[in-house]
């Protein structure tokens, strides 16, 4: 379970409320300073709510690894989690976290494939195959890229639009399907990865919080 304070794992498959059980509850919220030097977006809102006003709006399984996408307060974060890293080799600890695909330029502790437009970390999926992450992007139209790589660190082991390497984000490199998807989106909204075994795909819904919302479907 996570939140804009962080996050919690239960140590059973049947956990208790917190209060009668603490045992049942473990934390896990990343002890690096990755995590703590940036804090987590918070909204006032109460309805209508979009992945961008949520500190971590998505989580993903792929290749066995648990990842979840954050936002903070001054941009977006990608945080991939290896169990055998401290503590439980099977368990996401607070010292198993790192910090995903980090910029090379800007700030070096967000995830934003060194493109400051890109303001939140609105899509994270994982089918068999692909990891795709998605941001929301004012200014070139929202951005979605993906990765196959069992376990990716780099901007350089995520493609975008016909397999050009990420790490070429903004200038030399757009997004899948052309920068705003190719219809001028510039917000990412549902996201789920869908579909039978060797014909799964992402899909999730874009657009501008303004017109239609259109429903995309990206093939694995």
């Amino acid at each position: 379970m996570v939140n804009n304070g962080g996050c919690i794992r239960s140590t059973t498959p049947t956990p208790r409320p917190y209060g009668s059980a603490p045992a049942d509850w473990s934390p896990c919220t990343p002890s690096s300073t990755d995590w703590s030097s940036r804090t987590s977006r918070t909204t006032t809102k109460t309805a209508n709510l979009e992945p961008s006003d949520k500190a971590v709006p998505q989580l993903a399984v792929f290749q066995g690894r648990l990842y979840f996408a954050r936002n903070t307060t001054v941009g977006p974060q990608l945080f991939a989690c290896d169990p055998a890293g401290t503590g439980s080799s099977k368990d996401c600890d607070p010292g198993d976290w790192s910090l995903v695909a980090a910029n090379s330029t800007g700030d070096p502790l967000l995830t934003q494939f060194d493109n400051p437009a890109n303001t939140a970390l609105s899509l994270l999926v994982a089918t068999s195959r692909s990891l795709f992450v998605g941001f929301d992007n004012g200014t070139q139209g929202a951005v979605v890229l993906r990765t196959s790589q069992a376990r990716p660190a780099q901007r350089s082991e995520f493609t975008g639009m016909e397999g050009c390497s990420a790490a070429q984000h903004p200038t030399g490199c757009a997004g899948l399907e052309g920068s705003g998807l190719g219809v001028g989106a510039t917000r990412l909204f549902d996201g789920v990865a869908f579909g039978p075994a060797g014909d799964e795909a992402a899909c999730f819904t874009a657009g501008t919080g303004t017109g239609p919302v259109r429903l995309f479907r990206l093939r694995d």
